[in-house]
């Protein structure tokens, strides 16, 4: 599952299609990934705003076995000076444990999508899942 993006100083819808992307691409990777409308249906609206501002592992294992799935990714996406920052943490929910993280910058908002592209690559990569 991937729960929302949360945006820091960036445009919310901005973050809005940065989740969308990051399905494409763990779908892409080969995951049956849930998104936010889907994570929103099933957990409810309230519960889905509390899980954005969860940065915890063991927290976040707690909505994933809500879910009944076996990984989340999580992520920010902001400004540092005029640089696009997008960060991505993989999580095993059974293990509740960070499996891997992947960060990287944009000179601007349109080269997110890419980046997001690389960044989940890099998870898998890394996680060797």
């Amino acid at each position: 599952a991937s729960l929302p993006i949360s945006p820091l100083g960036i445009s919310g819808d901005v973050a809005k299609l940065i989740d969308e992307v990051l399905l494409g691409e763990l779908q892409r990777a080969g995951f049956e990934a849930l998104g936010s409308d889907d994570i929103n249906a099933m957990l409810g609206l309230e519960q889905l705003k509390d899980a954005v501002a969860c940065d915890a592992a063991s927290c976040m294992t707690e909505i994933g076995g809500a879910l009944g799935v076996e990984y989340l990714i999580s992520g920010k996406v902001g400004t540092l000076d005029s640089a696009k920052i997008l960060t991505l943490k993989l999580i095993d929910v059974r293990q509740a444990k960070v499996l891997a993280r992947a960060n990287g910058q944009s000179e601007s908002e349109a080269g997110l999508p890419q980046l997001a592209n690389r960044l989940v690559d890099d998870l898998v990569r890394q996680s060797g899942l």
